[in-house]
């Protein structure tokens, strides 16, 4: 992966987000599979610089990079934050249990 300079005029990047699957650690095992969450993006909250921000409301979780907020058409230094919610759809098969998934964000 190159490094890209993301404070060039005209510049763009993008924020994305994947998911291993969801699975405890009880017996018997079960998992709840990562597209059954959701990434959501209500807004965002502080932006500097020049850029144009686009943030993807809802975003199904995947093992694949999903592109979550993007900035394009930025002219020097600049940032968004946003506080996502995950919400799981927890099937009724699901064996009652703590469940653990990672979750990463990347910019690129």
């Amino acid at each position: 992966m190159g490094v890209k300079n993301r404070a060039l005029a005209g510049a763009s990047w993008t924020a994305t987000v994947s998911s291993t699957d969801f699975t405890n650690t009880v017996t018997p095992a079960d998992l709840i599979a990562a597209g059954d969450a959701s990434y959501l993006v209500t807004g965002l909250g502080t932006t500097t610089g020049s850029a144009t921000f686009t943030p993807a409301p809802v975003t199904v979780l995947s093992g694949l990079p999903q592109a979550v907020v993007t900035a394009t058409g930025a002219n020097g230094d600049n940032s968004a934050t946003w506080n996502p919610q995950i919400q799981v759809s927890v099937p009724a098969t699901a064996v009652i249990g703590t469940y653990t998934a990672t979750i990463t964000n990347s910019v690129s």
